[in-house]
């Protein structure tokens, strides 16, 4: 996961904020890196090499002390750059001074997230959250999935198998022809699906209930989310999920759903919040049975179908990216109708 760890666009999504309060510490691996991301007394956050240099303790089983982490073995202090600014065993002034720096990594909080970029020359911070009015109320859920990110990327815009795994919940077997559209330019992938209409599973009806043209947008953000758009008369839902790939098989996946839906805003979130939960535990069973067999036969190659171009050109632009290959600077389109 090398080619992750060295590129400098990407700011991985390391912990919710209000699980880091002041004085707070937690282990976190990053694309294979262990880390300890820590907040001190004063607010500011930080993150480390979880490792102290002195005999190899993880500095994550310690405490914070003020604007320190304190390693659990011997007591040795280190700020928020990773510089030892107290030895409590030694008698030698100014010995913390010329001793190991650990390695610090850029950390920052924004949106209510704590985000941490693992290169050497970190590019400016960008969030992949939405940027809403105040009439939009959200909820956000967190989902360990033992599944690689780009399967987890290709299930997102993958609105085939929703009659199936999510039949009932959301969407019911495919039985209305839509129009689809895929754009890409650069990085970015937009796929809009137009002429749904389809109020067959619980959360279609509540967002479409007077049956009207649906507009459907997913969006691709660069390298670890996708952004998920539906749109019927006044109500709004926005889907945004990002990753963080821990291991090649091991990915926390942050959701966030936005909802604006007027005087329903609220008693709708909560009826919305309990079936996301089971619609992502759905996806889970499903992600994760499918990274058993791609473990058991890593030269398995998949046999995409015609309806599947809005999965294909997310892994390429996913695939692009981390080799940082420009994708085209014109808008490319794709367009095709599919069942849903």
């Amino acid at each position: 996961m090398e080619s992750l760890t060295a590129h400098s666009k990407i700011w991985f999504l390391v912990a919710s904020a209000k699980d880091l309060p002041a004085g707070a510490r937690r282990p976190v691996r990053v694309a294979g890196k262990r880390l300890v991301v820590f907040r001190a007394e004063t607010g500011e956050v930080s993150a480390l090499d979880d490792r102290c240099p002195h005999r190899g303790v993880s500095l994550s089983g310690g405490q914070v002390t003020g604007n320190t982490l304190v390693c659990p073995y011997h007591g040795l202090r280190f700020d928020g750059q990773g510089e030892c600014k107290k030895m409590p065993c030694s008698v030698t002034p100014g010995e913390e001074s010329s001793y190991k720096k650990i390695r610090a990594y850029a950390a920052i909080e924004a949106d209510a997230s704590i985000w941490v970029n693992l290169s050497d020359s970190p590019q400016p911070f960008c969030s992949a959250w939405p940027q809403l009015d105040a009439s939009y109320r959200h909820f956000e859920q967190v989902n360990l999935v033992r599944a690689r990110v780009p399967e987890i990327l290709e299930n997102f815009v993958d609105c085939g198998h929703t009659g199936f795994v999510h039949a009932g919940l959301f969407r019911g077997e495919p039985n209305r022809e839509v129009d689809v559209t895929v754009r890409r330019q650069n990085w970015d992938v937009w796929i809009e699906t137009l002429g749904e209409k389809d109020t067959s599973g619980i959360m279609m009806k509540m967002l479409n209930p007077d049956k009207e043209p649906m507009v459907h947008v997913d969006r691709f953000l660069p390298p670890f989310a996708i952004r998920v758009d539906y749109r019927a008369g006044n109500y709004h839902m926005v889907s945004t999920s990002i990753c963080l790939p821990h291991e090649e098989f091991l990915t926390t996946i942050f959701t966030r759903i936005y909802l604006n839906a007027g005087v329903v805003t609220l008693p709708y979130l909560k009826i919305v919040e309990h079936m996301t939960h089971k619609i992502l535990q759905q996806d889970k069973v499903i992600l994760e049975d499918q990274a058993s067999n791609l473990k058991e036969d890593p030269t398995f190659k998949s046999q995409f179908l015609k309806t599947d171009r809005p999965v294909t050109t997310v892994l390429k632009a996913y695939k692009d990216f981390l080799e940082s290959k420009d994708g085209p600077s014109d808008v490319l389109t794709h367009a095709f109708r599919m069942k849903i």
